[in-house]
């Protein structure tokens, strides 16, 4: 297990360590990040490792002991995890569920906060290209987290989960106080006082002469057009 920790940096924000989980029922691959004011650095990686051999129950067991471990070790604040893949080998993915659950009833044992990442979702976070190979993702875990030697692809995708989520928290930070901020800005429209523009149409409405409709104030009353007004026409004509 490849390891490199350094001392925290000082802060007025508090430092928040992520613990990453690439989920296997015969390889599942962990690593710890730990996010500062403005940076995120490298604390720890490896993988837990099964045989095939062994039945799955002890492996689910074997996996839950070495997690509690782990978490013991390193303290997360919390965690994030890989969702399953479903492929064609219906009872591959069984198994990799198994293990996946064994993970995260660990996880919800420690009352971490378990976030949960698609394969596609991490590695657009990371990568920047949603299908991108083992070895990009291993480059670029690398590369962002400075490591001096590539960790194992296990290892890589676990810590790339632990960046995705920290990507994504500081995304949807930023957005939350943008969005606080637009709000302190807002006029309140509720007590705008009323346009003096804008009058009760009651008020220059009286009665008709023809009975209950309603016509304005000094308007002549509407002619029938029944032919009274053609002989006046015509006398005026003459």
């Amino acid at each position: 297990m490849h390891t490199i920790s350094e001392q925290p940096t000082a802060s007025s924000e508090p430092s928040q360590r992520i613990l990453g989980i690439d989920p296997g029922s015969l390889v599942m691959g962990w690593g710890v990040i730990q996010q500062d004011a403005t940076t995120v650095r490298h604390i720890a990686h490896g993988t837990i490792r099964t045989t095939a051999d062994m039945p799955l129950p002890h492996r689910l067991d074997q996996i839950a002991r070495a997690l509690q471990r782990i978490v013991k070790l390193h303290q997360p604040d919390m965690a994030a995890v890989e969702d399953v893949f479903v492929s064609r080998n219906v009872k591959s993915a069984l198994k990799l569920g198994h293990a996946r659950g064994a993970a995260i009833t660990v996880l919800a044992g420690q009352t971490l906060p378990i976030h949960e990442y698609t394969a596609v979702t991490v590695k657009k976070s990371v990568v920047g290209y949603g299908r991108a190979d083992k070895h990009q993702v291993q480059h670029m875990v690398k590369t962002l987290l400075e490591l001096e030697k590539t960790p194992p692809q296990d290892a890589a995708d676990a810590l790339a989960v632990a960046l995705c989520h920290q990507q994504q928290a500081r995304w949807q930070s930023a957005v939350g106080v943008h969005v606080q901020a637009l709000g302190k800005k807002r006029p309140n429209h509720s007590q705008r006082e009323p346009s003096p523009h804008i009058q009760d149409s009651t008020d220059s409405l009286s009665p008709s002469s023809t009975g209950n409709a309603m016509r304005p104030a000094g308007a002549l009353p509407a002619q029938s057009g029944t032919g009274r007004s053609r002989p006046m026409l015509k006398r005026a004509i003459r």
